[in-house]
């Protein structure tokens, strides 16, 4: 029939693919925070002129946000902090300098990717298969 929808078609499924990998690949760079603190990120900020104090806003939303983007909880809300961190993050990337590595890339891919899946999420949302919140209807914290 053509309503079935095909098993291997199933968008949520790829949501749901899209987020556990996002939420794993950011949340090491929280750990990472975690473990080693953020003084040398917070020197960074500060030598392009950005409050240091915001590195504490990078280090909230690349420890707790990938987890909740995982579970598919507040993905939005989540993901609007990563896509908050990542501007900050492509700003001073950009501010040093982009230039191609030698396989061909752009030296800020890594940040310019997990900048566009953070605001893929926050305009899709969890998809179908999530941890549910609640009956919240606000759609900010699907």
């Amino acid at each position: 029939m053509a309503s079935e929808k095909n098993a291997w078609t199933d968008a949520d499924k790829g949501l749901l693919l899209i987020r556990v990998m996002f939420g794993v690949l950011i949340l090491f760079h929280g750990w990472h925070k975690v473990v080693h603190g953020i003084d040398t990120p917070m020197a960074r900020m500060a030598s392009h002129g950005l409050p240091g104090f915001s590195m504490y806003f990078a280090y909230v939303s690349e420890f707790v946000a990938p987890i909740l983007i995982v579970l598919g909880l507040f993905t939005r809300l989540s993901a609007l902090t990563l896509f908050v961190t990542m501007t900050v993050v492509v700003y001073i990337e950009v501010r040093t300098g982009v230039s191609l590595t030698p396989q061909g890339a752009v030296s800020i891919e890594t940040q310019l990717i997990y900048w566009f899946i953070s605001a893929a999420l926050f305009f899709t949302g969890p998809g179908r298969y999530k941890v549910s919140a609640g009956s919240n209807s606000n759609w900010l914290y699907e």
